[in-house]
């Protein structure tokens, strides 16, 4: 019995030992893991704070590089506006200088001719004079090209038991190119435009129900066609005050109310919406003709729904009062609108054209000329003027543009309604209209308006009975 216990303690005392070794064993392993563990956590951790140091270095270089990006960005579009405003002045430079050589020329080969002819009126004059004052205006009429254009067609008036002088017979070629560039936002049709800030706005005319309350601009730069914010009225005039800084339209027509407006409105740059600006005109009008002239706004025309009218007021923007000055002569619909001819250095020489045709294209046509210095000088307490009434173009429904200091009649349609590519200039020394050019294709009631001394727009017009959102540019030699 004693033998077989210390057997089973001897064999404890084994089983204890192999505990003990087990036990350290797993004592020796639970270090050696945590130890691997620990590297492997310290070495994770190191990577972490290398990769976030890494990160931060990266987002400085961002930081860095998106700066440098955009004052590189902000110095490069510098440089372009520059080499833009450059290249512009060294091509308007070219340009007033090969006009003013081509010009010269022409004028010269033109001279003698244009002299027989003013000798020839001259002896006309002579026989007509009854009043005290006419010789004064005679000479006046010879340094000045308006006034004799003016006087010419008064005088003929007058005279009309006399045979009129007979056309010289010049022929003239206006060598014009036509490009075609980005289609108008939508067709229209005696629409008007102006020039304002850098881009040429567009509106007023004839279009879909939607579209005849649309305001588009053009980018000469960049070519291409946007639209400003919607006015609730169509048929307006436009006009732009203020040196260049205010774009206001004037009149209109609500189609909802059939009703005829006398508002002005003005578009906020800022707000992006059109805002009531100024005192209403005395007369509710659509389809007007305005100009901005000095401080002033001059509307002529237009329709009340009863009738084509013939009244003129002028707006003063810094007293905010309306005038009335000479009527028109006639009414007209369909006014051409801003086709005015200026000199800065010389205000004399500053002439508005209109035309127009009393309703259906059979019934007379009309084209009308006043100086917009001598109707603000009446204004101020001066001697009063009119209008002169000019030879009608050859074509009804033209458009009508100042280019090179020349009246041109763009497109329109003849007696019988067929459209017409033709291209008409006028000549104040012989009072007749020359074909000189023609479209790339035939149209009526385009809007023409110049871009440069070597080029201008013809927007739109009616082509194959559709308003057409077409757009060329013609650029002379």
């Amino acid at each position: 019995m004693e033998e077989q216990l210390t057997r089973l303690q001897a064999e404890l005392l084994r089983k204890e030992r192999e505990l003990t070794a087990l036990r350290e064993m797993l004592r020796i392993q639970e270090r050696d893991r945590s130890e691997a563990m620990e590297r492997q956590f310290s070495e994770a951790r190191r990577q972490v704070e290398s990769l976030q140091q890494e990160k931060a270095q990266l987002q400085t270089e961002q930081e860095r590089l998106t700066t440098e990006v955009e004052r590189k960005e902000v110095a490069l579009e510098e440089k372009r506006e520059q080499i833009l405003q450059a290249k512009r002045e060294v091509d308007r430079v070219m340009g007033e200088l090969t006009e003013a050589r081509q010009t010269i020329t022409r004028l010269r080969s033109q001279l003698d001719t244009a002299t027989e002819g003013l000798h020839q009126r001259e002896t006309q004059l002579t026989d007509l004079v009854r009043l005290e004052g006419v010789e004064r205006e005679l000479e006046a009429a010879r340094r000045d090209n308006v006034t004799i254009r003016c006087e010419n067609a008064r005088l003929r008036n007058l005279n009309s038991a006399r045979p009129p002088p007979q056309p010289l017979g010049l022929h003239i070629e206006l060598p014009l190119s036509f490009t075609p560039t980005n289609a108008a936002a939508f067709g229209v049709h005696s629409a008007k435009a102006v020039m304002f800030g850098n881009s040429v706005v567009v509106a007023g005319g004839h279009a879909d129900v939607d579209s005849q309350q649309q305001v588009m601009f053009y980018r000469p730069d960049r070519r291409v066609w946007n639209t400003l914010g919607k006015y609730n009225l169509s048929l307006f005039a436009m006009a732009v005050l203020g040196d260049n800084r205010m774009l206001v339209l004037v009149g209109g027509y609500n189609l909802a109310s059939d009703t005829y407006s006398n508002n002005l409105v003005q578009w906020d740059q800022r707000g992006r919406y059109w805002r009531p600006t100024f005192r209403p005109m005395p007369t509710p009008r659509s389809d007007a003709a305005a100009v901005g002239y000095k401080s002033y706004l001059v509307v002529a025309g237009g329709s009340n729904g009863e009738e084509n009218l013939t009244v003129v007021e002028v707006l003063n923007t810094h007293t905010v009062q309306w005038s009335t000055v000479a009527p028109l002569p006639a009414p007209i619909e369909g006014l051409i609108q801003n086709a005015p001819l200026q000199d800065a250095t010389r205000p004399e020489i500053d002439t508005w054209y209109l035309m127009g045709w009393e309703t259906g294209l059979r019934q007379p046509a009309h084209t009308f000329a006043i100086s917009l210095h001598q109707l603000i000088l009446e204004l101020e307490g001066g001697e009063s003027t009119r209008w002169a009434m000019l030879p009608p173009p050859p074509l009804a429904c033209c458009g009508a543009v100042i280019f090179r200091g020349c009246l041109l009649a763009v497109g329109g349609k003849d007696r019988h309604g067929g459209r017409k590519k033709d291209i008409h200039l006028y000549l104040p020394g012989t009072c007749e209209w020359l074909r000189v050019a023609e479209l790339p294709v035939a149209k009526h009631n385009c809007c023409c308006f110049p871009l440069s001394a070597e080029e201008f727009m013809v927007i739109g017009g009616t082509e194959n009975t559709q308003f057409s959102n077409r757009v060329d540019i013609a650029r002379g030699p």
